[in-house]
């Protein structure tokens, strides 16, 4: 498991729905409202919970290709990963291990809602490791 997944550790199944933003983030005058809207959103867990199959534990979801259906090694995809992760984030003070869990949370959410939108730049500039190479994410000029 990558450093920034760690934090995750610390919740199960009762406890990871406590990342999520709170119900009164919705905005409605009712609380009965908010709390329903919560619920109906507390699927999103799956979005951001380590998936232990995976090299890194990086969520399922995220993408094994890039954007031009080209296959990328297991340490591209974690590299991706935590540079997509970064951008969503605002950039990281210091160690990936001192990253707020609902921060990081709802920076995953973000990519998620937003893939295309994080992915117009990122590959124009990053190379990522792909499946049967042995460079890791070469700056092109």
């Amino acid at each position: 498991m990558i450093p920034l997944m760690e934090c995750f550790l610390e919740y199960d199944e009762d406890t990871i729905t406590d990342l999520l933003p709170s119900p009164r983030s919705y905005g409605w005058d009712s609380d009965l409202m908010n709390d329903m809207a919560w619920a109906h959103n507390a699927y999103k867990v799956i979005f951001f919970e380590p998936d232990f199959e995976r090299y890194g534990c990086i969520p399922s979801w995220f993408p094994t290709t890039d954007s031009h259906q080209r296959k990328l090694s297991p340490q591209g995809q974690v590299d991706r990963f935590i540079y997509l992760v970064e951008r969503a984030y605002g950039g990281f003070l210091g160690d990936h291990q001192d990253v707020s869990p609902e921060g990081l949370a709802e920076a995953i959410l973000e990519i998620y809602n937003n893939m295309g939108e994080f992915l117009d730049d990122e590959e124009a500039m990053i190379a990522w490791e792909l499946l049967g190479e042995t460079n890791v994410s070469d700056e092109k000029e």
